[in-house]
């Protein structure tokens, strides 16, 4: 129980999904092979740092919608588009090991 407390106290915000809030006339960029939802956009940050990810695919701009960065959401598209800021949520006791010890090495380098 401590140990947990321990590393929520020095994990960061959960950033496991991006959910930046794209603003009319903004835009955002829809990857066809890469998004589950018809209504699914990446913001122009996390797109761009998978832009070799989209290559030869079928990418939308879409210039006048609203709505909110769906990089790392499972539900809204396929882990292998997400940026590497957004790597969704943790599913298995590896991913949890490896998350864990990237905070401690945050909390040990910061400090």
């Amino acid at each position: 129980e401590k140990f947990f407390a321990y590393v929520k106290s020095i994990s960061k915000p959960n950033k496991q999904v991006c959910n930046t809030q794209i603003k009319r006339r903004e835009g955002g960029f829809r990857c066809v092979d890469c998004t589950l939802l018809s209504n699914a956009v990446f913001c122009t940050e996390c797109f761009n740092k998978t832009k070799d990810k989209h290559k030869n695919h079928n990418v939308l701009f879409k210039p006048y919608g609203s709505g909110f960065c769906d990089c790392g959401d499972p539900n809204s598209a396929i882990k292998e588009s997400f940026c590497p800021d957004h790597k969704g949520p943790i599913t298995n006791e590896d991913d949890l090991m490896m998350y864990i010890k990237t905070c401690v090495d945050e909390k040990i380098i910061l400090e």
